[in-house]
């Protein structure tokens, strides 16, 4: 059996899962249960966001060999005593999904400041009454209040190894427009053997070793947006790529070690996609999608290798790389 982990509002669950036969298949994380969102186009046709993200999944799955399994199904079901190895409430709230190394888990969010409006619009999903950030009246409290989280905790019994407070510095973006939706800590966390890489937006990049003392931090923009940061962070090798785009509209490599910037590519354009690595005839290559392009770019120096036409809008979904093929949407 393997387990599975998911989010659920302020608490985390590990659920118990068969063994699948993908072997870096850790986390399953299920779409979350937001109303469609429709979309109509120039020529007057309609489409829900359903319908991209399901055509997403079919390529992601595709792609990747996921399609099924030949071990047993996975469960449908889950609830307080059935599938559930253990359950522990977090410290605050956030959109990066957990990851899981070894037997540790590693999480990232924030508190302080705006967590009653998400449990507000939280609690309004349960009750069959989605609202937006306009229609919830509470007050999202004082922003000098921010801090963020960085967490680990066991696999197999969920208790916390050592969790790491940093107060923001930074004037962020107020918790209005289309920001409650994900909050301050949207970026799922990096993890190699050296240690695990946090990133806030315009609070920069942290970088702490397995006992968390920090060994560096970065800065690549203090830009906001009014749909926050999305994009997380890649490690490859020795370098740390992040799209920054709404901090700096840049792709910024930085050394794994020191957090020295390597490189620093412009003109990223309406991209919020978390980079993929894909190997090339000249070595490792990082794709991204942004408005009107999809672009390869070195590892090594950040320069532009190819590219191709993309959709003439803002994207949001990470391209799926395999062997020498790159699905995007």
């Amino acid at each position: 059996m393997q387990p599975c982990l998911r989010k659920a509002g302020q608490q985390l669950q590990l659920d118990i899962l068969p063994s699948l036969p993908h072997e870096n298949l850790h986390i399953l994380i299920p779409f979350p249960p937001k109303p469609p969102l429709a979309l109509k186009m120039k020529n007057g046709t309609s489409y829900s966001s359903y319908a991209f993200f399901y055509l997403y999944l079919i390529l992601f799955l595709f792609a990747t060999g996921l399609t099924g399994s030949e071990s047993h199904p996975v469960p449908a079901e889950w609830s307080g005593d059935h599938n559930l190895l253990w359950m522990q409430t977090l410290p605050g709230t956030g959109s990066a999904d957990p990851i899981v190394r070894g037997d540790r888990i590693y999480l990232v969010g924030y508190r302080g400041y705006g967590e009653e409006l998400v449990r507000d619009m939280n609690q309004s999903f349960e009750d069959g009454r989605p609202r937006n950030h306009r229609e919830v009246d509470v007050d999202a409290g004082d922003m000098e209040e921010l801090e963020y989280w960085v967490q680990v905790r066991s696999v197999r019994t969920g208790e916390l190894i050592w969790e790491l407070a940093i107060p923001a510095s930074n004037e962020r973006h107020p918790f209005r427009v289309f920001l409650p939706w994900h909050g301050y800590a949207s970026a799922d966390p990096a993890v190699d053997e050296h240690g695990v890489i946090a990133f806030f937006g315009p609070e920069g990049l942290f970088a702490f070793d397995h006992e968390g003392r920090q060994q560096w931090r970065a800065s690549v923009g203090e830009g906001v947006h009014r749909w926050g940061t999305g994009s997380s962070p890649v490690i490859v090798d020795d370098v740390v790529v992040v799209n920054a785009y709404p901090e700096s509209g840049a792709l910024y490599g930085l050394d794994r070690h020191t957090g020295e910037r390597l490189w620093k590519t412009p003109d990223i354009a309406l991209s919020w996609a978390t980079p993929v690595v894909m190997e090339g005839p000249g070595g490792k290559e990082i794709i991204i999608s942004m408005k009107n392009r999809i672009v390869s770019y070195s590892v090594a120096d950040g320069s532009e290798l190819w590219s191709g036409k993309g959709i003439p809008d803002y994207i949001a979904p990470t391209p799926v790389v395999d062997g020498d093929i790159v699905y995007a949407i």
